[in-house]
């Protein structure tokens, strides 16, 4: 009996021993807690950059609109201002023509013509001033309009440069979420084994602590019993005593002994049996501890 205990009792402190698990548990917890932090900072980050770029995107979007409708109006502006200016540079170069042709045919002899000749001279200078004033606007507005195009192609790579770097931090998090999935996976494998390691620490547990009171029920009966054995032994004795003094009465008394003694055997006998066979059921069936119920 006490080898089987003992037996017992070294595989539940084996079973005991095996909460170390719980230790590496914690471990792989705070590492995973770790990975989570590091997640959510990595999606905070993305989020913001994310943000970032889509008003940056939209801001670079309004400016080129702003400056494309900017341009638009002065090349409107010019073609308008290129229409007027050769307009009236044909009309003017036509007056021109006309009052040279009348002036050779009238022959220079009148002043009023002279001095129409040199109105329109003036009118002339003053519409050739305009003329190179126009150019000088148009080759300001081209100036314009390629450093808009250049403004336009910068503004694109930059967008596609902070788009490549989206795209990479992307795949960093589809890859932070599959190893955080595989640590999700191994936490939850270790904490079914930490799981099935206390179920089983909780049965030798409960086990132990029946047969340890079902070892005190005995060691209590066998204690109770050896004290009426002994009580007997002294009554037979003190019976041994008087007996000695009658040989009829001896024998007499020596049967009586020797029965109750066969009785006392028989009723420790009938315990061990009990205990050794587990007849006495306090939790249902068992059949790996039958010490522990039928």
């Amino acid at each position: 009996m006490e080898d089987t205990s003992q037996s017992r009792l070294q595989t539940a402190e084996e079973s005991y021993s095996s909460m170390n698990l719980s230790n590496n548990n914690r471990s792989v917890k705070q590492r995973l807690s770790v990975e989570l932090n590091d997640k959510n900072d990595l999606e905070i980050e993305f989020e913001a950059r994310l943000d970032a770029l889509k008003e940056e995107n939209q801001q670079m979007r309004d400016r080129s609109t702003s400056q494309e409708a900017v341009l638009t109006a002065k090349s409107q502006q010019i073609k308008a201002l290129q229409a007027g200016t050769s307009a009236q540079l044909e009309k003017a170069i036509k007056k021109s023509q006309g009052l040279s042709n009348g002036i050779k045919a009238a022959g220079v002899s009148n002043a009023a013509s002279a001095n129409d000749v040199i109105a329109l001279k003036s009118k002339l200078e003053v519409h050739i001033d305009k003329i190179h004033t126009l150019e000088e606007e148009v080759e300001e507005l081209n100036n314009e309009k390629r450093a808009l195009d250049k403004g336009n192609k910068s503004l694109g790579a930059s967008v596609l440069l902070q788009l490549r770097e989206l795209d990479g931090m992307r795949r960093d998090l589809a890859a932070s979420k599959h190893d955080l999935g595989i640590a999700k996976s191994a936490v939850l494998a270790t904490l079914k084994k930490l799981s099935m390691a206390r179920r089983a620490l909780a049965t030798v547990r409960s086990r132990y602590a029946i047969m340890h009171m079902r070892m005190r029920e005995v060691k209590k009966s066998a204690t109770q019993s050896l004290g009426k054995a002994k009580r007997w032994i002294r009554a037979l004795e003190d019976q041994n005593l008087e007996a000695k003094r009658s040989p009829f009465r001896f024998i007499i008394v020596c049967l009586i002994g020797k029965i109750r003694a066969w009785k006392l055997v028989q009723v420790l006998f009938a315990k061990w049996s009990r205990m050794r066979s587990g007849t006495r059921a306090v939790d249902g069936p068992n059949e790996q501890y039958p010490l522990l119920g039928n």
